[in-house]
């Protein structure tokens, strides 16, 4: 840690690049998905199991569900996804019809 602190004090000057975070492509991803399949609304755990099985959205998988829960209702804050309520009372996520591409 005395060498970090070294190099800090030799490079105060020096900005570190954000390194892009990963959750910028579960973003494009999901809005991806959800505009392919923009009929139905999903939740998430629906996203990550059934939506990772279809052709192009199998990184689906590789997000924990809080990883894509959180990008839902970022979207949603966003105004870029709708929210409905299940039969069952189980929150679903639809793209908005302002941002559908299909």
């Amino acid at each position: 840690t005395s060498e970090i602190i070294n190099l800090k004090d030799s490079y105060q000057d020096y900005t570190f690049s954000k390194i892009p975070d990963e959750s910028d492509g579960l973003t494009s991803l999901l809005i991806e998905f959800l505009s392919s399949y923009s009929r139905w609304g999903f939740s998430p755990l629906r996203i990550q199991q059934w939506g990772s099985r279809q052709a192009g959205f199998e990184k689906l998988e590789l997000y924990s569900l809080d990883e894509i829960r959180l990008t839902l209702k970022s979207l949603m804050n966003q105004g870029k996804l709708t929210g409905l309520t299940s039969k069952k009372g189980n929150r679903l996520y639809k793209i908005s019809p302002n941002n559908s591409v299909n």
